[in-house]
């Protein structure tokens, strides 16, 4: 049981704002100064908290920086926003966010603000297709 909340709770913060999917189609064109990324249709939303097609999926990660990200060259989970994490005990997952992350307006991310997305993600209201991925969650 202890070990199936580890995973369930590592799983979710994989996922958090943030997730990335593999697909077919996708085609990447760059130089210094542009990416150019080909994607089968256009993208029907992009609130990354309720995407649920590659298409969104690619376009969202193109502009925005996850928690964590799934794995390096030897499969070892690496972190984007967040600069370390750790697990306290069985059910306590702590996270460290980079000092050196802003939002487009200048402000620095805080880990309010990934607070603040995890509950819009939990919120009924949202429709977020990841809620179930956080029914585990007690408290942050």
């Amino acid at each position: 049981m202890k070990k199936s909340i580890k995973i369930i709770l590592t799983l979710t913060f994989i996922n958090i704002l943030f997730f990335l999917s593999f697909g077919q189609g996708l085609a990447v064109q760059s130089d210094k100064s542009e990416i150019t990324i080909g994607l089968a249709s256009q993208p029907a939303i992009l609130d990354q908290q309720r995407i649920t097609s590659n298409n969104d999926i690619y376009v969202t990660n193109a502009i925005n920086e996850t928690l964590l990200s799934f794995f390096d060259k030897d499969l070892n989970i690496v972190g984007g926003v967040a600069e370390n994490w750790e697990f306290l005990n069985d059910t306590t997952f702590k996270i460290k966010i980079r000092d050196n992350i802003y939002f487009h307006n200048g402000r620095q991310v805080k880990a309010e603000d990934v607070k603040f997305s995890i509950e819009r993600i939990m919120d009924e209201t949202t429709g977020s297709p990841q809620r179930v991925d956080y029914s585990e969650v007690k408290e942050m």
